[in-house]
């Protein structure tokens, strides 16, 4: 009675994996670039 249905194919589950993957990926790299400049530009901080 327990019967697992997956409502999304394994293809396109993968591939939203992947994009999830890479925007996080991304958003870091911005993010870490953008506190690099900041911090650079203004001499307060920590």
């Amino acid at each position: 009675m327990n019967e697992h249905f997956q409502i999304l194919p394994v293809g396109i589950k993968s591939f939203a994996g992947s994009f999830a993957t890479l925007a996080n990926m991304l958003t870091s790299f911005g993010v870490t670039m953008t506190a690099n400049l900041l911090l650079s530009w203004s001499a307060g901080g920590t």
